[in-house]
């Protein structure tokens, strides 16, 4: 006794890759000036407002503010438990230098030529 084969039959396969190219958009990627290199459809640059594009920036500069004072912190704590008998001015100190460089990266962000 064989057991029966269950493969798909190919011509099925082919018509949902040709199904899915079809219904990708045929408008040209354009490369944003930015932060970072994001690309975007015509459409969507039509329909960005400059404050959308303020508000993602402050956003991104939030979120990095809180990245940065945590890590600071976290390695502060780590520095003061090893090497420093548990003092303070270790996590103060990385806080502090966590949030001047996120402020750094803001500043530079939030200043960039458009």
């Amino acid at each position: 006794m064989t057991a029966p084969s269950h493969r798909c039959p190919a011509p099925i396969v082919q018509n949902i890759s040709i199904t899915i190219l079809a219904t990708l958009p045929a408008t040209p990627k354009i490369p944003t000036i930015g932060h970072d290199l994001i690309w975007k459809t015509a459409n969507e640059m039509a329909a960005t407002f400059a404050e959308d594009q303020y508000g993602r920036k402050v956003d991104r500069c939030l979120s990095d503010t809180l990245l940065k004072f945590g890590g600071g912190m976290i390695l502060g704590s780590v520095f003061s438990l090893v090497f420093f008998k548990r003092r303070a001015w270790p996590i103060i100190m990385g806080s502090g230098f966590g949030v001047g460089v996120a402020y750094n990266n803001c500043e530079r962000s939030l200043n960039s030529a458009k």
